[in-house]
C-alpha cells in the first residue's frame, strides 16, 4: 500500500511539475508568438504608411502639373511655375531664373514669398529643359535641418520636365499671337 500511495504521490508530483512546465512554456511561446505578430504587424503598417505617403505625393505631383498646364499667360505661368514646385516639396522659398534664347538670365521670378535665391543650408537647383533647350533653372530653399530627399529630387525631376513643356508651349502660342507671325 505504501509502495502504491508513494506511486500514486510521484505520479501526482510529476503530473503537476509536467503541467507546470507546459503552463510556462505555453505562456513562453504565447509571448514569443505575439511579440513576432507584433513586429510583422509594424512591417505592414509601415509598408502601407510608405504605399500613402507615394501616394499622397504623386497626388500633389499631378496637382501641381496639371495646375501650370491651365496657364495661358506666360508671366503667370512662370510664377505658378516656381510657386507650384515651393508647394511640391514644401520649400521655404523658390526663385526661377528665366532664360533668353541666348542662354543668358533673362529674368527672375520668385515665390509668393518674395524670397531671394535660396542661399540656405537645405537647397536645391533644377534645370528646366526640354531635350537640348534650357528655359531656365528652378532654386528651392528649405530652412530647418531637413534637407531634399531622393524622392522630393525625383519630384521635382518630373515637375520640371512638364514646367519646360509649358513654357515651350506659352513661348510657342505668343510667337504664334504675334502680328510679325504667319
Amino acid at each position: 500500500m505504501y509502495r502504491s500511495s508513494a506511486s500514486q504521490a510521484d505520479h501526482r508530483a510529476a503530473s503537476s511539475i509536467s503541467e507546470s512546465t507546459r503552463a510556462r512554456n505555453t505562456l513562453i511561446f504565447a509571448a514569443q508568438s505575439r511579440a513576432r505578430l507584433d513586429q510583422s504587424l509594424d512591417v505592414v503598417v509601415v509598408a502601407a504608411q510608405r504605399v500613402l505617403t507615394t501616394q499622397t505625393r504623386l497626388r500633389q505631383l499631378l496637382a501641381a502639373n496639371r495646375s501650370i498646364a491651365r496657364y495661358r499667360d506666360r508671366s503667370a505661368l512662370l510664377g505658378g511655375i516656381v510657386n507650384s514646385a515651393v508647394a511640391l516639396v514644401e520649400a521655404g522659398s523658390g526663385v526661377l531664373d528665366v532664360y533668353a534664347l541666348d542662354g543668358r538670365a533673362a529674368s527672375q521670378v520668385r515665390c509668393k514669398s518674395e524670397a531671394q535665391r535660396p542661399t540656405g543650408v537645405r537647397t536645391t537647383e533644377l534645370r528646366v529643359q526640354l531635350d537640348d533647350e534650357v528655359f531656365g533653372t528652378l532654386y528651392l530653399g528649405r530652412d530647418g535641418p531637413d534637407e531634399f530627399s531622393a524622392e522630393d529630387e525625383q519630384l521635382l525631376s518630373s515637375f520640371t520636365e512638364m514646367a519646360a513643356i509649358a513654357i515651350w508651349n506659352a513661348n510657342n502660342r505668343e510667337e504664334s499671337a504675334s502680328p510679325l507671325a504667319g
